[in-house]
């Protein structure tokens, strides 16, 4: 599921928004963590 999310975003060229960072990290799209932020 994760392969989907991240293609989907890449795809539309968006930043994906998660708490689970660790998880897309090798698919190399932009990331942003609010929980951190």
């Amino acid at each position: 599921m994760d392969g989907l999310i991240a293609a989907t975003a890449i795809a539309h060229e968006l930043t994906l928004a998660t708490c689970n960072t660790k998880d897309f990290e090798g698919f190399g799209l932009e990331l942003f963590d609010p929980w951190t932020a």
